[in-house]
C-alpha cells in the first residue's frame, strides 16, 4: 500500500527499491534475546517493550507524512495498548528510558523513503513480536511436556 502511494506521488520513474535496504535501527543489543537459542521470557518481553517503545517514537513522523493517517492513528493506539500491556507483564517494574535519533527532514522523497522504512521494520518486528509471543505462552506447556527439558531446535 505504501509503496502504491509513493508511486502514485513520485511517478514510476523513481526507483522504489533504492531505499529498502535501509533499516531504522530499534535495538542496540548485538543479539535478539527472542530468537536465541538460550530463549527469555523476561528479557524477551524487555526487548518487545524496547522496540515498541521506538516504532510509538517513530510513528508521529509517518503520520506527519500524510501516509494513510486514518490507519497509522489505529496503528498507534493499537501498539500503545500493547506496549502497556506487555509493561504490565514485565517483572520488577522495569523501565526504560528511550534515545531515538532524529530522522531525516530533508526532501520529499528522502521523507517518503524514511517513512516507507520505517512502515517496513515495523511489519517485520510486529512478525517477530508475534512469533516470540505466542512461544512465550506455549513455552510452559511445551516444557512440562518434554519433562523439563527445551531441544535447542525449537526457538
Amino acid at each position: 500500500m505504501v509503496r502504491l502511494q509513493l508511486q502514485r506521488d513520485f511517478g514510476e520513474s523513481q526507483n522504489t527499491t533504492y531505499f529498502e535496504t535501509a533499516k531504522i535501527q530499534t535495538f542496540s543489543k548485538p543479539r535478539n534475546v527472542c530468537l536465541s537459542k538460550t530463549f527469555d521470557g523476561d528479557g524477551c518481553l524487555k526487548q518487545i517493550y524496547t522496540g515498541l517503545s521506538t516504532y510509538i517514537a517513530y510513528l508521529p513522523y509517518v503520520e506527519r507524512e500524510n501516509l494513510t493517517a486514518a490507519v497509522i492513528i489505529d496503528v498507534k493506539h493499537l501498539t500503545t495498548r500493547l506496549l502497556n500491556h506487555i509493561k504490565d507483564k514485565l517483572k520488577d517494574g522495569w523501565d526504560h528510558t528511550l534515545n531515538v535519533p532524529t530522522l531525516p527532514q530533508g526532501s520529499a522523497w528522502t521523507r517518503k523513503m524514511v517513512t516507507y522504512s520505517i512502515l517496513s521494520n515495523f511489519e517485520n518486528f510486529m512478525k517477530d513480536t508475534c512469533r516470540a509471543i505466542y512461544f512465550i505462552n506455549i513455552k510452559p506447556k511445551y516444557v512440562r511436556m518434554l519433562g523439563g527439558k527445551v531441544p535447542h531446535n525449537v526457538v
